[in-house]
C-alpha cells in the first residue's frame, strides 16, 4: 500500500488536480489525509452526512446509485486518478452516490472545512469543483452511449473498454483487472446475466479476456475496442 507522501505524488501528476493550477494542487494535497481500505469495504452510502472530497490512488472503487426500486446499482467502476465528493462539497447536502472497494485501496481524503479554508483564498477552487462536476458528466454521457449500442457483445465490449481506461491515471499495458462480479456487470449493462455470459464466453475463446471470481481479466484492450467500435 502507498504512504501519504506516495498517493500524494500520484494523485498530484494523475487525473482531476493535473488540471487545476499548481496552487490549488498543493493547497489540497497539504490538508490531505491517508486512508487505507481492505476489499468490499464502505467509504460511504448514500444519503450519509457530507464529508469532502476522496481521491482514490491506488485500487478501485465501486459507486452506487439508487436504481428504479431504490437498491443500489453500480454506476461506476473507478480505478486510480479518480475523484468525487463534489456534490456535497457544493451542496453541504447528504451524499448522493455510495462508495466501496472493490480491492484493497489507498485513498487521500480533503475534508469539506479543509476545502473550504482554501476557497476563502483562492476563488479558483470553486471553478475546479465545477471541472470535476463536469468530468462526472462526460463520463455518464459516454456510458449513455454505451447503452444505446443495440448489439450486447459490442456493448459488452465497449463497456469493458471504457471500465479498463482508467479516470486518467495511467493505463496498464499488460493484464488489466477488473474487480466486478457477472451479476453486477449485466446490471451495469443493461442487458440479462445469459447475454453478458455469452459475450464473455466469446470474449474468453478469442483469448480477449479471462474470467476469475468476481473479476473480469481484460488481456487484449485493442482487441475488445476492435468489437466495440464494430459497424455491426
Amino acid at each position: 500500500m502507498l504512504d501519504l507522501e506516495e498517493a500524494a505524488r500520484f494523485l498530484g501528476q494523475n487525473g482531476w488536480l493535473t488540471s487545476t493550477t499548481p496552487s490549488f494542487r498543493a493547497a489540497m494535497l497539504s490538508r490531505a489525509v491517508l486512508r487505507t481500505y481492505d476489499r468490499n469495504l464502505d467509504l460511504f452510502h448514500i444519503g450519509d452526512e457530507p464529508g469532502g472530497l476522496w481521491g482514490l490512488a491506488e485500487g478501485a472503487l465501486l459507486a452506487d446509485f439508487p436504481g428504479p426500486d431504490d437498491s443500489p446499482s453500480v454506476v461506476h467502476y473507478a480505478r486510480p486518478g479518480f475523484w468525487t465528493g463534489e456534490a456535497s462539497v457544493i451542496t453541504g447536502g447528504s451524499r448522493v452516490i455510495g462508495l466501496r472497494t472493490a480491492r484493497p485501496s489507498t485513498l487521500l481524503r480533503v475534508t469539506r472545512t479543509a476545502f473550504l479554508d482554501i476557497a476563502v483564498t483562492d476563488p479558483q477552487a470553486w471553478r475546479w469543483i465545477a471541472r470535476l462536476s463536469l468530468d462526472h458528466t462526460l463520463t455518464l454521457l459516454r456510458h449513455n452511449l454505451d447503452l444505446r449500442i443495440p448489439i450486447s457483445r459490442r456493448k459488452v465490449a465497449s463497456i469493458l473498454c471504457h471500465m479498463s481506461g482508467g479516470d486518467a491515471g495511467p493505463v496498464p499495458t499488460d493484464k488489466i483487472e477488473i474487480d466486478i462480479s457477472q451479476e453486477q456487470l449485466a446490471d451495469f449493462c443493461g442487458i440479462s446475466r445469459a447475454a453478458l455470459a455469452e459475450a464473455l464466453r466469446d470474449f474468453a475463446a478469442q483469448g480477449l479476456v479471462g474470467l476469475g471470481y468476481r473479476r473480469i481479466i481484460v488481456n487484449d484492450l485493442a482487441g475488445l475496442a476492435r468489437i466495440g467500435t464494430a459497424a455491426t
